[in-house]
């Protein structure tokens, strides 16, 4: 005979929280698993955890030899860098997924999936103290010729050519606001405005950063030096 002995609370505890933990994981469809919602969002949010990634991004398109374009670059005629987060979400549909992104800067991002025209693509918008600093365009799935036809939209509507455009990648307007393209995985197209105070802010993150690791550098050295 097989005897069960009642959980106590703290085994209780340990089952739920590994049931969550997994659960948050995978989630049983005909079958199979995939990765739930959430986790996928997670995993997006996760690139903007701390500010490098928009740090870098700006580096790339300040040292880059930009192509200029007369056309100002934003989202649409209604919507443009230093909207105010809810005059987007009242334009546009309910996002996807939301979240308080970057745990030292806050910045509240949307998550977007959408058609423009018949491609698939997956829209992030990305909003500091309010204000709309950075929103970026990543397209799946797309062969060869559906590439250029896109680059070829983006060489009409901005007036660069198509060869400068392939090379360079990087197309600025008037007021110093940028586009990004990066064909690494699949294509993405970024956009920025540089003169944000998001990035003033994130810069000194990253300098504060690079101090308190130079102390402890330092700090290390010291110990090491008297020690020996």
């Amino acid at each position: 005979m097989i005897h069960h002995f009642p959980l106590s609370s703290k085994h209780l505890g340990i089952k739920r929280f590994l049931f969550k933990a997994i659960s948050k994981f995978i989630s049983p469809v005909n079958n199979k698993y995939y990765y739930s919602r959430d986790y996928f969002y997670e995993r997006l949010v996760s690139n903007y955890n701390d500010v490098d990634s928009y740090l870098d991004l700006k580096t790339k398109v300040s040292e880059a030899d930009s192509l200029h374009t007369k056309h100002n670059i934003f989202f649409s005629k209604s919507i443009k860098f230093g909207s105010s987060l809810s005059s987007v979400k009242r334009k546009l549909p309910s996002p996807n997924y939301q979240v308080i992104g970057n745990p030292g800067l806050k910045c509240h991002i949307l998550f977007y999936r959408i058609f423009i025209g018949r491609h698939k693509v997956k829209l992030e918008m990305h909003f500091f103290q309010n204000r709309l600093f950075f929103f970026n365009y990543n397209f799946t799935s797309l062969n060869e010729p559906d590439k250029m036809e896109i680059l070829n939209i983006m060489k009409s509507k901005y007036g660069v050519s198509m060869t400068e455009l392939k090379e360079k990648r990087t197309i600025k307007d008037n007021d110093g606001n940028y586009i990004f393209i990066d064909f690494n995985i699949n294509l993405s197209i970024n956009y920025l405005c540089p003169s944000d105070d998001f990035f003033n802010q994130a810069n000194k993150i990253f300098e504060m950063r690079k101090h308190r690791k130079l102390t402890k550098e330092i700090a290390k050295y010291k110990e090491l030096y008297s020690r020996l």
